[in-house]
């Protein structure tokens, strides 16, 4: 298996996502290139977001 099969082609889009999200604090759709969506807001915690939902939605959405 190459590193490109390993890292990137089997793997989920989901979890690539997250991962870029883990070592980057910043938006991973943006940084692939989309244009930024909507953050959805935690209701609990004020100031934080909830990015798993948000790529999960994104993910979900016809592109435009």
């Amino acid at each position: 298996m190459t590193n490109r099969e390993k890292y990137i082609t089997k793997r989920d889009e989901y979890d690539l996502l997250m991962a870029i999200r883990a070592q980057r604090d910043a938006c991973p759709i943006k940084l692939i290139g989309a244009a930024k969506p909507k953050c959805i807001p935690d209701e609990k915690y004020y100031y934080r977001v909830l990015c798993s939902e948000c790529v999960q939605r994104w993910l979900n959405e016809e592109a435009k």
